[in-house]
C-alpha cells in the first residue's frame, strides 16, 4: 500500500520567508500538484479608475518593474545519469517531545495507557502528540476496530499553570475531543467540552500538585457523532485559548445561548415557543433572527461513554458539564448555527488574542508596557502600500479607514493586476500567484496585521496599534509592481496629486512600505521629499538580500530603513546591512524554529474574494519587521499628533526610542539600535506636554520567566535598561530559589545554574530578584526534577523519512525508524544524482500519510523552510528535527465562535 507525505500549504507559505519586494531571498517550496477544488470564479471590483493622460515617458527614466531577486526555478533537471549515491544521516527529537503509546499506526506496537497505573508520565515543559478515536471510527488500523476512546497522562502541575488540547482534524460529528483534569484521588476537577468544530481545549490547574489529564474521543449515538483524530497535548504558564466551554469559565448552569439557521425553519418553526418545545427547553429571551437564550433544569444525566479512569463527579461540577453537554448535542443539530454556555461578566494590558502567545515579539520590543500607556488612537491612519489587504479579514475588518475601507488599486497592468480590470477603487488582494500552485502570498494582509489587527477581542493576533486605522492600497501584483504605479499610490496616501485623479478623504500619517529594489529613481527621490515636507512619515523594509547592497525606497533620504532580528535579538542572516539602515525591529529567524518568525494576518488560497481562507501564519523578512516601526510611530502620533518625520529621525539618533545593539551609536548591522515601543510612548508623552523627554531608566529582564523543564540546568538571562538615562544591578538574591547559582557574564548578561540534587521530585519554583540603582525586578524560575525510574527520553514515535526527487515527486524513497537514544538513524542507497527533498514524521492516524496536523514532522534543513538537497556525492552526515508541532492556521471556530474550520489545501507525495 502506498503512503503519503502531506505538507501544509502553511510551509509554502513560510518559505516565502523574505518578504520584501525586491532582493526578498525567497526560498523555495517543493513542488506539487496545484490544490483541487478551488473556486475558480472572478472576483467583482469597482470600475476602473482611468488615469490622466500622461506624456509617454522615456525609456531611461522609467521606474523599475520590482522583482524579487530569486524565483523557485521552473527548468527541469536533466535525467540523472552516471554513478548513485548514498544519502545517510539522522533525525533528532526536540527536547520534552513524547508520544502516546497506543496510536493507530500500524508500523507501531500499541501499549495501553487507559489505567491510573498505566497512565504516560510527561515532563511539565513538552509537547504530546496522541490519537484517540471511537469505535469503529477512523482509519483502518490496530484501534480502528476496537476504539481507544481515552489517553491518560500524569503531570506536575503548578498552580496557575495551563494543559492544552490542540485537535487535528475538529469536526462536529467527526472530530470532537475533550480535555479532562483529574486529581490523583480520581476526583474530576475540571473540564473543558467544546463543540467539535472548535480546535483548541484548555485547563488551568487550580493547585500545585500531580494531575492526570484525559483526552477523550467524544460520542453521541443519539446525534451520530463518533470521533477520531490526531491531537497534540501541551503544558505552558499562559493561556492559549480562553472559550467558553470549560467549567473553569463563569457561567449559568442551566443555561444555554442558541443561533439558529433560520433559513432551514419556517416562520412558525422559528417562533421561540415552538423551538423551546421542540428542543425541550424554556424560553428565556431572544427572538428569531438573532441569538436565544433557553433554560433547562440540569440534572445529572447517565454519559453515552464510561466515565474515563472511574473518575467521581461533584454535583456542582456535574451540572456544569451536563449544561456543557447540552450544548454539545444542540450544537450537532443542522438548524443551529451555534450554542454556547451565558457568561457571568464582571467589571474589569495585555490583549486577550488567543494566538498574541506566540507573538513573541512585541514583549521583545516592550509593547506590553507601552499598551499600559497608549493603546492607539482611531485618529491615526497607516498607508500599507502592498499587495494590498484581505478586506474581509474578521482580524482587520474593524481597523479598516472607515472613509475608504475598499482601499484603492493601483496596478495598471492587467497581468500584474490579476483581476481583469488593472487599477480600481478596490484593494482587496486578487492575488499574486507567488507560490508554486499558483496560490497568493497575501503579503500585505500579513503586513498590515501587526500594524493594526484588532486587538483585545478575543480573536487571532494583537496589532502594534490596537485602535489605528489602516488605509490598504495596492500596488503589487503577479510578479511584484512597477515603481510607476507604487509612486502613485504613495502619492495617494500622502494625499499629493496622482495620475488618476483620485484623493483620499484624509491622508495617512504614516506610510510603510515592505517591498523594494535595486536602483535610485530620482523621480521617486522626488515624491518622498515631497511626501516628507507634507508630514508624512515613511517606513521601508531594507531588504532581505543578507548583503550591503541598497534597496529602494528603504535607501532614499526621507525613508526609515527598517532591519531585522529575531528573538534573540541578533541580526537576521537575510537582513540587509548598509549605511543607509536607520533601525532594527522584530523580522524573524526560521533557523530557531517556524515559531521564531512572526505571527500576523493571512489568507489561503488564490485571491479575494472568492478564492480565500482567512487564517494567520508566520513570515519572516524585514517585510515584517518594517510593519513594527510603522506601528510603533502610529502609537507616537496617537499621543503627540503633532510628530514630524524630522522629529522621529531625531529620536532614532539620539537613541529615545531604541535600545543599543552592535557598536555604540550608529552602525550599518544594526542602524542607531532595535527599536522600544515603551521607550517611543513615553518620548511621545514627554513632547507632547512641551518638554524634552525625561531620563527616567527602567530594569528589565528578559526573558520575563525561566522554565528548565524536567531536563535543562543551565539558562541564560539579560538585564536590559528599557528607559533612558542610565542605572546599575546592584544586587542579585536568589534567597527564593537556594536550589540556583547565578554568575555575572558581563554586559547584562546572567547565567542562572540550578542544582537538581538539592531538590524534591515534583515542580519546584522560586524567584530571582534584580536590584538596581532605579528598580526591582522579580524574575520567577522553575523546574521539574522526575523520579529517576520515572525517567523517559524523547520520543516521537515510529517515523517515515522520506528522499523526494524535486522533479517527481511520485518516487519518493522510503525508510522506518525508531529512536535509538533520541535519534531516527537513517540511510539511502543507490540515489541517481538530483535535488531531493528530505521528510520526516509520524502516521498516529494510519491514514498513509506523515506531517499531518497534529504529527510529529521534520523537514530539512528546519521546519518552516523546507529546501532541497544537491545528491552528487555522497552525503553521510544529513541532520535535521522532529518535534510535534502546532497547526497555527487553526483559525476559524475558537477564533470566530463557530462555523467550519477548514485547514489549508494540503499536498500529498506517494510512497512506497
Amino acid at each position: 500500500m502506498r503512503r503519503s507525505i502531506r505538507v501544509p500549504l502553511l510551509f509554502t507559505l513560510l518559505a516565502l520567508s523574505a518578504c520584501s519586494g525586491g532582493g526578498d531571498g525567497k526560498s523555495r517550496p517543493a513542488p506539487s500538484a496545484a490544490p483541487t477544488g478551488m473556486p475558480s470564479a472572478s472576483p467583482t471590483v469597482k470600475p476602473s479608475l482611468q488615469p490622466t493622460p500622461a506624456p509617454t515617458p522615456v525609456p531611461s527614466t522609467v521606474a523599475p518593474t520590482l522583482q524579487p531577486s530569486s524565483e523557485p526555478s521552473a527548468t527541469p533537471l536533466p535525467e540523472p545519469v552516471g554513478r548513485s549515491w548514498q544519502v545517510a544521516g539522522s533525525v533528532s527529537i526536540l527536547g520534552g517531545n513524547r508520544i502516546d503509546s497506543d496510536t493507530n499506526d500500524e508500523g507501531s506496537s500499541p501499549v495501553s495507557n487507559n489505567e491510573p497505573g498505566t497512565a504516560q508520565v510527561i515532563p511539565n515543559a513538552g509537547r504530546v502528540g496522541g490519537y484517540v478515536a471511537s469505535p469503529g471510527a477512523g482509519p483502518e488500523g490496530p484501534l480502528q476496530a476496537g476504539g481507544d476512546v481515552f489517553d491518560a497522562y500524569r503531570v506536575n502541575l503548578l498552580q496557575g499553570q495551563y494543559v492544552t488540547l490542540h485537535i487535528a482534524d475538529p469536526d462536529r460529528l467527526t472530530g470532537d475531543l475533550d480535555l479532562w483534569l483529574v486529581d490523583l484521588d480520581l476526583n474530576l476537577v475540571a473540564v473543558s467540552e467544546n463543540a467539535g468544530d472548535v480546535a483548541i481545549e484548555s485547563l488551568q490547574a487550580p493547585l500545585s500538585a500531580s494531575y492526570y489529564v484525559v483526552v477523550l474521543a467524544y460520542e453521541d449515538a443519539d446525534n451520530g457523532i463518533a470521533s477520531a483524530s490526531n491531537y497534540v497535548l501541551q503544558v505552558s504558564d499562559t493561556a492559549l485559548s480562553d472559550h467558553l466551554m470549560s467549567s473553569q469559565i463563569d457561567f449559568v448552569a442551566g443555561e444555554v445561548v442558541v443561533a439558529f439557521d433560520d433559513a432551514r425553519l419556517t416562520k412558525a418553526q422559528a417562533e421561540p415557543d415552538a423551538r423551546a418545545r421542540q428542543l425541550g427547553l424554556l424560553h428565556l429571551g431572544g427572538a428569531p433572527g438573532r441569538s436565544m437564550r433557553f433554560g433547562f433544569d440540569p440534572v445529572e444525566q447517565k454519559s453515552t461513554q464510561a466515565l474515563p479512569l472511574g473518575v467521581r463527579v461533584a454535583p456542582a461540577l456535574q451540572r456544569k458539564r451536563d449544561t456543557l453537554r447540552r450544548i454539545k448535542a444542540l450544537s450537532a443539530r443542522p438548524d443551529v448555527r451555534y450554542a454556547e454556555p451565558n457568561p457571568r461578566r464582571y467589571l474589569r494590558a495585555i490583549p486577550n488574542d488567543p494566538f498574541y502567545e506566540q507573538q513573541w515579539h512585541y514583549p521583545l520590543i516592550n509593547l506590553p508596557q507601552a499598551w499600559d500607556l497608549t493603546a492607539g488612537s482611531a485618529d491615526v491612519l497607516v498607508a500599507v502600500i502592498d499587495s494590498g489587504v484581505l478586506i474581509g479579514h474578521p482580524d482587520l475588518v474593524a481597523n479598516l479607514d472607515p472613509n475608504d475601507p475598499d482601499g484603492v488599486d493601483f496596478i495598471s497592468p492587467l497581468d500584474i493586476a490579476n483581476d481583469g480590470n488593472g487599477a480600481d477603487e478596490n484593494a482587496d488582494d486578487s492575488g499574486d500567484a507567488e507560490n508554486p500552485d499558483g496560490s497568493a502570498s497575501f503579503h500585505g494582509t500579513h503586513v498590515a496585521g501587526t500594524i493594526a489587527a484588532a486587538s483585545d477581542n478575543g480573536v487571532g493576533v494583537s496589532g502594534v496599534c490596537w485602535r489605528c486605522k489602516i488605509m490598504p492600497l495596492r500596488a503589487l501584483g503577479v510578479g511584484g509592481g512597477t515603481g510607476f504605479d507604487i509612486d502613485q499610490a504613495v502619492r495617494y496616501a500622502a494625499g499629493l496629486p496622482n495620475d488618476y485623479g483620485v484623493a483620499p478623504v484624509r491622508p495617512a500619517a504614516i506610510i510603510n512600505m515592505s517591498l523594494g529594489g535595486g536602483g535610485f529613481s530620482r523621480s521617486e527621490q522626488e515624491t518622498f521629499t515631497q511626501v516628507r515636507d507634507a508630514g508624512v512619515l515613511v517606513v521601508a523594509s531594507a531588504g532581505n538580500s543578507g548583503t550591503s547592497r541598497l534597496e529602494y525606497p528603504a535607501s532614499y533620504d526621507g525613508v526609515v530603513s527598517v532591519g531585522a532580528v529575531g528573538p534573540d535579538r541578533k541580526l537576521a542572516g537575510y537582513s540587509q546591512f548598509n549605511a543607509q539602515v536607520d533601525v532594527v525591529g522584530p523580522g524573524g529567524n526560521a533557523a530557531l524554529g517556524r515559531s521564531a518568525q512572526v505571527a500576523s494576518t493571512l489568507g489561503f488560497g488564490r485571491g479575494a474574494p472568492a478564492d480565500v481562507e482567512y487564517g494567520y501564519a508566520f513570515y519572516q523578512g524585514t517585510s515584517m519587521s518594517s510593519p513594527h516601526v510603522a506601528g510603533i510611530a502610529a502609537l507616537m502620533k496617537s499621543l503627540y499628533p503633532a510628530l514630524t518625520p524630522q522629529q522621529f529621525d531625531a529620536a532614532l539618533a539620539d537613541g529615545s526610542i531604541v535600545d543599543e545593539a552592535g557598536e555604540p551609536g550608529r552602525d550599518d548591522r544594526y542602524g542607531f539600535g532595535i527599536i522600544n515601543a515603551f521607550k517611543a510612548v513615553r518620548h511621545a508623552q514627554a513632547l507632547a506636554s512641551g518638554e524634552s523627554a525625561a531620563e527616567a531608566p527602567q530594569l528589565a529582564i528578559s526573558p520575563a520567566a525561566v522554565n528548565f523543564g524536567s531536563a535543562a540546568s543551565v539558562q541564560d538571562v539579560q538585564a536590559r535598561n528599557v528607559g533612558t538615562g542610565t542605572l546599575e544591578v546592584t544586587r542579585v538574591d536568589i534567597s527564593a530559589a537556594p536550589w540556583l547559582t547565578v554568575t555575572d557574564l558581563g554586559g547584562g548578561s546572567y547565567r542562572l545554574q540550578a542544582d537538581r540534587a538539592v531538590l524534591p521530585v515534583g515542580v519546584s519554583d522560586g524567584r530571582v530578584v534584580f536590584e538596581s540603582s532605579v528598580n526591582t525586578v522579580e524574575l520567577p524560575v522553575r523546574i521539574e526534577v522526575v523520579d529517576a525510574q520515572a525517567v523517559v527520553s524523547n520520543n516521537a514515535g515510529h517515523h517515515y523519512i522520506l528522499l523526494i526527487p524535486a522533479t517527481d515527486p511520485e518516487s519518493a524513497l522510503q525508510v522506518e525508524a525508531d529512536p535509538v537514544d533520541g535519534e531516527y538513524a537513517f540511510r539511502f542507497d543507490d540515489v541517481p544524482e538530483g535535488d531531493y527533498y528530505l521528510v520526516a514524521g509520524t502516521d498516529m492516524d494510519n491514514d498513509f500519510s506523515v506531517c499531518d496536523d497534529g504529527e510529529a514532522c521534520a523537514l530539512y534543513p528546519v521546519s518552516g523552510d523546507l529546501q532541497p538537497v544537491r545528491v552528487d556525492q555522497d552525503l553521510q552526515d544529513i541532520r535535521f528535527a522532529t518535534g510535534f508541532e502546532v497547526s497555527f492556521q487553526q483559525l476559524s471556530a475558537q477564533s470566530a465562535g463557530g462555523g467550519d474550520s477548514a485547514g489549508p489545501e494540503m499536498r500529498a507525495w506517494p510512497r512506497q
